[in-house]
């Protein structure tokens, strides 16, 4: 994993930690756009 790719694993981990204790969370929402290898 590169550098980016690590920053948006862990942002959606944390989200998910952050959900686990607590269902009033904001809903996540991302938008990823590239090549075949998105």
């Amino acid at each position: 994993m590169n550098h980016e790719q690590q920053e948006i694993f862990y942002y959606v981990r944390e989200w998910c930690m952050k959900r686990l204790h607590n269902p009033d969370v904001e809903p996540l929402r991302l938008f990823l756009t590239g090549g075949a290898g998105t």
